[in-house]
C-alpha cells in the first residue's frame, strides 16, 4: 500500500506563521543615534531601537512592525546622555529597565525632577515639557511607548 506523504508530513500551522510575523528580534534591530534631530543638540545622546510603529523621524524602519496609533522602542542612554527639553502632542510612557535616569518636567518656568530606577515608570501627558538624562555611571535602558501615528518631538530652547 502506498502512503500519501502529504498526510504524514507535518502541516504548516497558519497561526504559528502569523505569530512569527509579529515578532521583532533584538539582533535584527539597528540602533539609530540621530533619529530625533537632524542637527545634534547638546545632551541629545541616545540610541533608539525601534520595534513598533514609526520612529522619531516618522518613518517605519524595515524591521519594525506597523502600528496606526502608537510606537514602542527601546532607548539606550549613555552616562550623561539624554534628551533636551521637548514635548509631544501625544502621551508618552517611560519604563526604566536598567540604570538611573533623572526626568524633569517644566511648566510656567518651574522645574521638577525625579530619579527613576529599574522597573520605575513615568507617564507624560500630551504637551508636557520634559527632558531626561542618564544620571548613573553605566548605560541606561528604557522602554518607551509613544501615542499617535507619528509624534515627532518639538524641541524648544
Amino acid at each position: 500500500m502506498q502512503t500519501d506523504e502529504r498526510a504524514t508530513a507535518p502541516r504548516e500551522n497558519p497561526l504559528k506563521g502569523s505569530l512569527n510575523q509579529h515578532v521583532v528580534r533584538f539582533v535584527d534591530v539597528e540602533p539609530d543615534w540621530k533619529v530625533f534631530t537632524p542637527t545634534k543638540l547638546p545632551g541629545n545622546d541616545r540610541a533608539v531601537f525601534q520595534y513598533v510603529g514609526p520612529s522619531g523621524h516618522g518613518e517605519l524602519d524595515p524591521w519594525a512592525l506597523p502600528a496606526d496609533h502608537f510606537s514602542v522602542y527601546l532607548l539606550f542612554v549613555p552616562p550623561g546622555g539624554g534628551s533636551p527639553y521637548h514635548r509631544h502632542e501625544t502621551e508618552e510612557v517611560f519604563t526604566v529597565l536598567e540604570g538611573r535616569v533623572s526626568m524633569w518636567w517644566e511648566r510656567d518656568g518651574e522645574e521638577a525632577e525625579i530619579v527613576l530606577g529599574p522597573k520605575d515608570l513615568l507617564y507624560c501627558p500630551p504637551n508636557q515639557r520634559l527632558k531626561f538624562v542618564n544620571s548613573g555611571v553605566e548605560g541606561a535602558w528604557l522602554h518607551v511607548a509613544l501615542g499617535g501615528a507619528a509624534a515627532p518631538p518639538r524641541y524648544e530652547t
